[in-house]
């Protein structure tokens, strides 16, 4: 784990990185939870959920193949607040929960939340992908998970404050200030992630022999 957090470069990509896991996974959680305690049918509810994460893996994919990874992440954390805000200002928490038009404004206002929640969190892992060469990059996403996974058991004790989908407009501007940490690679060095020096460490782990070694590193550039 030394070899990590060698260099300021690698330390500040490694603590944005925790922090995208960190808020990523807490947001996720808590609408979740938040869910879980929401008025209309129970069943319905978690089908947005279900339906909010199947559209997220597409979304964060057509986001991809669009957009470079940093922009992607900008456009995934604008909607998020957006999206947050609009929730904030159309939904009354204190509702008679009977009230079947404001059960459907929350599930709708839940399913494009938990899409683009989704979205955030997938992008960092393609983030990891970026930031780090392989050696380093399974430390990294093991330190990110590590760190984040305690933080979400803060989600079911979030949900009791007033309003607690506020939380996600102070989640969001976080994530605007990790993402203006990190700091992306040159493609020399983005080349270089895949280039003879991992190929050879590869190589000699897996015991390879010299000649499967030379083919492994034609087959690299």
């Amino acid at each position: 784990m030394g070899d990590l957090l060698t260099g300021r470069k690698n330390q500040l990509n490694a603590l944005a990185l925790i922090g995208m896991f960190s808020l990523s996974s807490f947001c996720y959680y808590l609408i979740s939870f938040y869910m879980a305690d929401s008025p209309g049918d129970k069943y319905l509810n978690f089908a947005y959920v279900g339906l909010g994460d199947a559209f997220a893996a597409f979304f964060t994919k057509k986001l991809q193949d669009r957009l470079p990874i940093r922009d992607a992440f900008k456009y995934s954390i604008c909607l998020l607040l957006c999206c947050s805000l609009a929730f904030i200002a159309c939904v009354d928490s204190k509702a008679d929960h009977s009230n079947v038009t404001q059960n459907n404004v929350i599930a709708s206002f839940i399913l494009l939340l938990r899409v683009f929640v989704c979205c955030c969190f997938g992008l960092s892992y393609q983030m990891a992908y970026l930031l780090f060469p392989p050696l380093l990059r399974s430390k990294a996403l093991s330190l990110a998970n590590g760190v984040a996974r305690p933080l979400t058991m803060l989600a079911p004790f979030m949900i009791r404050v007033p309003n607690p989908m506020s939380l996600l407009v102070a989640a969001s501007f976080l994530y605007y200030v990790i993402l203006s940490m990190v700091t992306m690679p040159s493609p020399e060095e983005m080349k270089g992630f895949n280039g003879a020096k991992e190929v050879k460490k590869d190589a000699k782990y897996k015991g390879m022999e010299d000649e499967d070694t030379e083919q492994l590193l034609k087959k690299s550039i």
